[in-house]
């Protein structure tokens, strides 16, 4: 018997609403540790403080998008890591280049710059969670 969820998926916008959500849940993570490791426990450097912050950042993401975007935990959860880390290191590697390329290379605002490279990385990272690290194995 099929559920509701398997014969009614969401629709695309749906499914990017949630992938918002969750990154914003994840970026505000990221954020409150990086204070916390900051402020509260004095971490020093700043630096180190950020990549444990950023770590607990992509494990809420990975977590969000696994049970609440994609709801795709039917598959071995340590091969879907393993994808959504090689992803976020690329996502991480075309922020920087791209980032480099628009304000070193071209020399543009900078600040313009991140907007429309994060743009590209969210979209990118997006369509790489939803047909790669989380697709779907269809069902026949």
């Amino acid at each position: 018997m099929s559920t509701s969820a398997e014969s009614n998926p969401p629709g695309e916008l749906s499914i990017f609403v949630r992938y918002l959500l969750c990154g914003a849940t994840a970026t505000l993570c990221h954020f409150a540790v990086l204070v916390i490791g900051v402020e509260v426990i004095g971490i020093d450097p700043i630096g180190a403080a950020n990549a444990l912050a950023a770590v607990i950042g992509s494990v809420v993401a990975f977590l969000g998008n696994r049970y609440f975007t994609f709801r795709a935990s039917g598959e071995q959860i340590g091969r879907q890591f393993i994808r959504f880390a090689t992803l976020y290191a690329g996502g991480a590697l075309w922020h920087g280049i791209g980032l480099y390329l628009w304000s070193d290379v071209e020399q543009w605002d900078y600040r313009v710059g991140f907007v429309v490279v994060t743009a590209l990385q969210i979209i990118g990272i997006y369509l790489g969670n939803r047909f790669f690290v989380f697709r779907q194995k269809s069902r026949l």
